[in-house]
């Protein structure tokens, strides 16, 4: 069964960009379009890992990655903050809020699939011998 994860973005776009090279690399994608619709698709989902725009409507990226590291079943959730705010502040605020990685846009596709491999491996488990 392939890694899933959930991208939560309000730009439709980002979104499609994103959920056509993870379905390309044999990643399962669930979609969210605000911060509250990502928290329920974490708990209904249970994907393995989030990437997390910042600045979407009725929660932030930072609430959301906030409520996921406060939960203990969602805690060690890996978490990467995809956004156009690319100051050192913003980057700090990701990781300080909890967010695994901090990558601005834009970004190159191959470095955000690098940082998935990175953080949950390849999208099919190995099989066992």
């Amino acid at each position: 069964m392939p890694k899933t994860v959930l991208v939560a973005d309000d730009d439709t776009a980002i979104v499609q960009l994103i959920r056509f090279n993870l379905e390309l690399e044999g990643y399962a994608v669930t979609v969210a379009y605000n911060g509250l619709a990502a928290l329920d698709a974490v708990k209904q989902t249970r994907p393995d890992l989030v990437l997390l725009d910042i600045m979407m409507p009725k929660l932030d990226g930072w609430d959301v990655v906030s409520e996921l590291r406060s939960d203990e079943e969602t805690r060690d959730l890996p978490v990467v903050m995809l956004t156009a705010l690319a100051a050192d502040n913003a980057v700090a605020t990701s990781i300080a809020f909890g967010a695994d990685v901090h990558l601005s846009k834009p970004f190159e596709p191959e470095e955000l699939l690098n940082i998935v491999r990175r953080l949950i491996g390849p999208a099919e488990a190995p099989a066992q011998a």
